[in-house]
């Protein structure tokens, strides 16, 4: 049996690291093997776009056997010829997306930051594709992998103005009120505190202007994976004891998705 996440009842200490665990803290306790763990040692291994592809592959699943249900003779030969469909396609676009910027931040732990994939937003069925903890500050990461221009456009009238994020000519401004709400969950579980989190779409796949350059949008600033990066790696602040400290109760009140 695999270890259960939970908030244990009395106070304990971590069989892996002897971090003392007070009541109520979230931690990690294998019944089988009667040993208890803190969020860090006991976490699985969070993987970048796991959601994406577990969604790809339950609706590829679905597809083909409705296919076969409706042609019970001919449907394995219509599976293969029809292909996937474009909306089951598109979640597994978006894993690879996700997994290439999950890929670069990793790469980017030698310099000290910690990041954090796939974390659930309690009491919500909404995710955190990254949570970038690093010298320069908190970074929550919504990554997107399209095809087309990305853009800010100001649809607003004479008198005033309305700027909104389009990419390949459709209206995308959703994406930044939904990536704030993520934004608003990180400040959430930190608590009171100076370290200024940033909330970042990042755009993987899509065509920019010649001379281009990262906007801000609804205090959202859209970017790429190359910026995202010199981003992170910006002096800052936080030494890496405050780092390691932030990335621990991020884990504690943001679980794995």
């Amino acid at each position: 049996m695999s270890a259960r996440r939970l908030r244990i009842r009395f106070d304990g200490r971590c069989d892996a690291c002897q971090t003392e665990l007070t009541r109520g803290t979230p931690a990690y306790w294998d019944r089988d093997g009667r040993r208890l763990e803190c969020v860090t040692c006991g976490e699985p291994a969070s993987v970048a776009g796991a959601s994406a592809r577990r969604e790809h592959d339950r609706r590829r699943f679905q597809d083909e056997q409705s296919v076969r249900a409706a042609h019970p003779r001919l449907g394995g030969l219509l599976v293969a010829v029809r292909g996937e469909r474009q909306r089951t396609r598109a979640w597994a676009t978006g894993a690879e997306g996700e997994e290439a910027v999950g890929g670069m931040l990793d790469g980017l732990s030698e310099f000290g930051n910690v990041t954090l994939h796939e974390r659930r937003i309690p009491r919500t069925p909404a995710n955190i594709d990254h949570v970038v903890v690093a010298p320069s500050g908190i970074y929550v990461v919504d990554t997107k992998h399209v095809r087309g221009r990305v853009e800010v456009r100001d649809v607003g009238g004479i008198f005033e103005r309305d700027e909104r994020l389009y990419v390949a000519n459709r209206d995308r401004t959703r994406l930044t009120h939904a990536l704030g709400k993520q934004a608003d969950a990180v400040r959430r579980a930190l608590g009171p505190t100076h370290v200024p989190v940033h909330a970042v779409l990042c755009f993987v796949g899509a065509e920019w202007r010649l001379l281009r350059r990262p906007f801000d949008l609804h205090a959202t600033t859209v970017l790429w994976p190359r910026e995202l990066s010199r981003r992170v790696l910006q002096l800052g602040r936080l030494d890496l004891d405050a780092v390691e400290v932030i990335a621990r109760r991020l884990r504690c009140e943001l679980p794995p998705n």
